[in-house]
């Protein structure tokens, strides 16, 4: 505290500095400088009633600047309550630093937004404590109202006085009159402001003190918030679309749901409803109805592949509040608090409104309720450019992580591969095989081990199906010897000489890839997908193949290792749902199995990612959109079907 007190001359120097960038609050100039002459009052009329030399008065200073400080490092924030209060009392200048430290810990830890302290205070008009009330008020921060006054015997010091504080609302406030408002002060004004129900009074004070690119939606969110509480649907909407083209302001799936259940709440999505007012301003095509639903559906399904069941819930109110007064076309019931939406599979009306918890049909993507078919998406150009790029990074990442350095070569050799495919001038291969996955595969017991005939059983399979096929490997897997790990222990493999035989054919014939040391062979395979000419096999088709994407990639590999979560959830989820096939077989004993069964199950008939399809009645003739979200903590097939029934 002593040396932090010795600093104050050095502190009131960068304060005098900053003067000249102080803030202007409201268009009043003279603000910033009133609230410094309070301050400079309050300290003269402080050392005057106690007595205090200015040594005393920078050791009390130190000690309270320090406090900041060491609640941070303590991740605590209650000794601040009566800290700000003394600081307050002394007069202090108000150093940008410290207010930042007591910004920093008044809205970040646990603090009570409010409680009643007690202060010695300067009775009168102009005290600091009565200014900074008073600008509370005008900036509708602070509603604090001081009990009576009573003097002390002459000495202008009252001895008590209880007050309600904000903390951190006060902190904010003082440092936007001192000094350029930041992120951090204006939400906590903000915050205020939505508390005392002026939600459009926050949103002008984010326009006024920040610039576009710094807000952030955090920043909006509480006035966002307040909007849909109060169901103010054109404030919310207009909001919403300031916030969609703010340039660092990521919307998340909730914002989105948010406001889909607010509008469906208040009536909007009824077919003949009024347009949303001031929508027209708003570069939207439609203003009210299914129209306007299915608008904002399709940016939904641009912004995440699926929701929470607590959205889904949301959504589910939404409408059937808002659907109340059309009863005929709704048979959404009122939920508990604590009610789950329930499976509903039983066929609807055409003219039905269906906000549904469904069970897709896996082999057939049909979903009951609604008897529409969900489509599988493909990647279009862009995509599969996005994917392989994705891919390289991948790529060379894990090289850097493993050795700790960086090699432009294996990203080089990838892409070799990957023009290789393209350009051998030989029938396309139509049948990746994930090498290691098939030859691990039901090898969990004691004699198991990396089984070249379980590959072979595969390969011929599929070439008896028609396909060509080739096998990804890695370098280790072609030697005579090799170590594969047991159950957490090492062991070394030698090929017998009929697995021998086997590697040899594969190479001889051109049917291997050989994965060159210090590369991940599934990356190999994953960007075979995106590097070569797509065919589509219709089923049932004359040739009696698979139907499907070719070239299929055959792998019971669920890829759940983290660095797949850097690929972008879209185009991760599509490409899976196009590529992959999932087979099954009993285990190989050595060269021996008992049952020579394969099955083959491509691993989806449809995209499970939110999207919207045309809904028939039995005539064939559309009768609306049925959109379909999937919900993260459902069951996989399940999700949530709603169509609005288009008359």
């Amino acid at each position: 505290a002593l040396t932090n007190g010795s600093h104050q001359k050095e502190e009131e120097e960068k304060i005098n500095e900053s003067q000249a960038a102080a803030n202007k609050d409201d268009g009043n100039p003279n603000t910033a400088q009133r609230f410094r002459d309070e301050l400079a009052k309050q300290r003269k009329l402080f050392l005057e009633h106690h007595g205090w030399n200015e040594a005393q008065y920078k050791v009390a200073v130190g000690a309270l600047v320090n406090m900041g400080s060491m609640c941070a490092k303590n991740v605590t924030a209650s000794p601040l309550e009566i800290a700000w209060q003394k600081l307050k009392e002394l007069g202090y200048k108000m150093d940008k630093n410290a207010l930042h430290n007591y910004l920093y810990v008044s809205s970040t830890f646990s603090m009570p937004s409010k409680r009643r302290l007690s202060s010695s205070r300067r009775a009168g008009n102009g005290s600091l404590l009565d200014f900074l009330d008073d600008i509370s008020e005008s900036d509708d921060i602070s509603k604090s109202k001081a009990d009576p006054v009573h003097l002390d015997s002459g000495n202008g010091i009252q001895n008590s006085t209880e007050m309600e504080v904000d903390v951190a609302g006060e902190v904010a406030l003082c440092h936007d009159f001192l000094f350029d408002p930041t992120e951090q002060s204006t939400s906590i004004r903000v915050r205020m402001l939505v508390l005392q129900g002026k939600a459009g009074e926050a949103e002008r004070l984010l326009d006024s003190s920040m610039e576009g690119d710094e807000l952030r939606l955090r920043t909006y969110a509480p006035v966002f918030q307040a909007y849909l509480d109060q169901g103010d649907v054109p404030s919310a909407f207009k909001l919403f679309v300031k916030m969609k083209n703010g340039k660092n302001v990521v919307l998340q799936p909730e914002t989105y749901v948010q406001l889909i259940a607010c509008i469906a709440e208040n009536g909007h999505f009824l077919n003949g409803a009024d347009a949303i007012e001031g929508i027209e301003d708003l570069d939207y095509p439609e203003g009210s109805g299914p129209a306007l639903f299915n608008i904002l559906a399709s940016e939904l399904a641009e912004n995440t592949v699926e929701i929470t069941s607590a959205l889904a819930k949301r959504l589910y109110n939404g409408f059937q509040r808002g659907f109340q007064r059309q009863a005929t076309l709704s048979s959404l019931k009122m939920m508990h608090l604590f009610e789950s939406l329930k499976v509903n599979s039983e066929r609807a009306l055409p003219d039905e409104l269906i906000v549904s918890r469904v069970r897709i049909d896996e082999s057939t993507g049909i979903c009951p309720r609604s008897g529409t078919r969900l489509r599988l998406i493909q990647l279009d150009s862009n995509q599969k450019h996005q994917f392989k790029r994705g891919i390289l990074h991948l790529c060379s990442s894990l090289y850097e992580e493993r050795h700790q350095q960086k090699n432009a070569k294996v990203t080089e050799q990838l892409q070799k591969f990957g023009t290789w495919l393209r350009k051998r001038g030989e029938r396309p291969f139509t049948a990746i095989l994930d090498g290691p996955n098939i030859a691990y595969y039901m090898q969990n017991f004691e004699q198991g081990k990396f089984n070249y005939h379980q590959i072979k059983f595969v390969v011929d399979a599929l070439e008896e199906m028609g396909e060509s096929v080739l096998v990804v490997l890695p370098k280790k897997y072609t030697q005579d010897s090799f170590v594969i790990v047991k159950d957490s222990t090492s062991a070394r493999q030698r090929l017998s000489v009929n697995e021998r035989e086997i590697r040899d054919d594969l190479i001889s014939t051109g049917k291997l890839y050989i994965v060159p040391t210090g590369s991940l062979d599934d990356y190999y395979w994953m960007y075979a997908s995106v590097s070569m000419e797509e065919q589509y096999i219709p089923p049932n088709n004359s040739e009696g193949r698979w139907p499907g994407t070719r070239p299929m990639l055959v792998s019971n590999d669920q890829l759940r290792d983290h660095r797949m979560a850097l690929l972008e959830p879209r185009l991760f989820r599509r490409w899976y749902s196009n590529f992959i096939v999932n087979f099954t077989f009993s285990a190989f004993v050595g060269e021996k199995c008992v049952d020579r069964e394969i099955g083959f199950r491509t691993a989806d008939f449809y995209s499970r990612e939110i999207q919207g399809n045309p809904s028939l009645n039995d005539n064939g003739d559309e009768i609306g959109t049925c959109w379909h979200f999937p919900v993260a903590d459902w069951d996989e097939n399940e999700g949530l079907c709603i169509r609005i029934p288009s008359s």
